[in-house]
């Protein structure tokens, strides 16, 4: 097996290693980033003091919590899509030695469409987080103060009796979140940029089992290979 192959086979099983625990790991970094912005932090307390009412607080740390991870997942996907670069620019260096043969033109071709996969997700997340971003933030900004005042006194009244009456404390923090809704429409926004996101990632996951799927095999039998008749 020439060289360039051999970095390849390395860099390619140590890749597919990194990216599953990347993915088992993911829901849980993510929900950590998120709900750091509402736990009670040092950094949160001093905020909501700072003259901030309670809902213009939960509003900021919303979006806040929305553009963190959104950075957060397009920094990840750059890192990953470096690999598949690197390993497709291999691949060809080692076609002018030996030409194309049956495994090389699968993980080209499994890389190829990995590749593209991730660059399409990327764009397309990229998108629609920031036209939800710039949406939600405007409605903050031009929504009337009295408006999120009042809403925060209701809000602010209801969790105070939440011990003594919790069955009509949990309904009045489901009326002021309507309300919420319909002066920033902030949770609509929210749930349809989810929907959009989850749509792309099932695209993702289409294109990521697939490649996977014709990487894995071409290494397997590039390894037989190896085993069977090992090349200097």
């Amino acid at each position: 097996m020439i060289r360039e192959r051999k970095i390849v086979l390395i860099t390619s099983l140590f890749f597919i290693v990194i990216a599953f625990l990347a993915l088992l790991f993911q829901r849980e970094i993510i929900w950590n980033m998120v709900s750091g912005h509402f736990d009670f932090s040092v950094a949160n307390i001093v905020n909501l003091l700072a003259g901030k009412d309670l809902v213009t607080f939960f509003l900021h740390q919303i979006v806040a919590a929305l553009k963190s991870t959104v950075i957060f997942i397009i920094i990840e996907l750059l890192f990953i899509i470096v690999i598949p670069i690197f390993i497709i620019i291999i691949m060809f260096r080692a076609k002018k030695k030996e030409g194309w043969t049956k495994t090389s033109i699968a993980i080209t071709s499994g890389y190829g469409l990995l590749l593209l996969s991730l660059i399409s997700f990327m764009i397309m997340f990229t998108v629609t987080s920031l036209h939800t971003y710039q949406n939600i933030h405007t409605n903050v900004v031009t929504a009337k103060k009295a408006i999120l005042s009042h809403n925060s006194e209701e809000l602010e009244d209801s969790l105070a009796n939440i011990i003594d009456n919790p069955q009509k404390s949990i309904q009045k923090v489901k009326e002021v979140s309507k309300k919420l809704d319909n002066h920033t429409g902030i949770f609509t926004l929210l749930s349809n940029w989810l929907d959009k996101v989850q749509s792309y990632e099932n695209l993702l996951i289409i294109g990521t089992i697939i490649a996977f799927l014709a990487i894995i095999i071409a290494h397997i039998s590039e390894l037989y290979l190896m085993f069977k008749k090992p090349q200097i």
